[in-house]
């Protein structure tokens, strides 16, 4: 995964890249033979190694990846799979306007999907989701991006205040990330 609050390491993301990883973990979020696990974790993958390394991003578009099955996988009625899509969009499209143009054209995101992973009574879900609709909240269709951004952060916000220190301290990270947003940029 990434570093703390979403900060790269560019010298293991080069090394890793440099291995093959990108070229290895394409087909496994592609082939149909993969199940859903394995494909969102690979997109995932796909995704911290290419988060803010222009490099590997040149590298990820020569294999002609499109989001176009992540975002199905999205709508996967198994909960871990869809919070998995989710966490994966989510770490592309951070802080990168082309990846989040990308996705849009790749299909439709909708907050309906994430409501319940935001209304669980897994606080873990509902610290991913939240940070998760918060990145997206610009590629989703049908919904004010910044009343879907000011929930996701209402909800962090209530999760520092939970009991359980691994569920503060999620939040806490996903807040830390969230400072390092671009936050306001938009495209059309």
């Amino acid at each position: 995964p990434p570093g703390l609050a979403h900060t790269p390491v560019k010298l293991n993301q080069s090394a890793i890249a440099s291995g093959g990883a990108i070229k290895s973990l394409v087909p496994l979020v592609t082939s149909a033979k993969s199940n859903d696990l394995v494909k969102v974790q690979s997109a995932y993958a796909l995704a911290c190694i290419t988060l803010a390394h222009s490099d590997n991003q040149k590298l990820l578009l020569k294999e002609k990846f499109t989001f176009t099955l992540l975002i199905d996988l999205l709508y996967s009625s198994v909960r871990e799979v869809s919070l998995g899509a989710g966490r994966a969009l989510t770490t592309f499209a951070y802080n990168h306007i082309p990846t989040q143009k990308n996705i849009v054209k790749g299909g439709e995101i909708r907050y309906e999907q994430f409501i319940q992973f935001l209304e669980s009574d897994d606080q873990e879900e509902q610290g991913h989701a939240a940070f998760q609709v918060i990145i997206l909240a610009r590629v989703m269709t049908g919904e004010d991006h910044v009343l879907v951004m000011a929930q996701g952060i209402q909800i962090l916000y209530q999760l520092l205040q939970s009991d359980n220190e691994l569920i503060q301290e999620l939040a806490a990270n996903n807040i830390a990330s969230l400072a390092h947003t671009r936050a306001g940029e938009m495209y059309s």
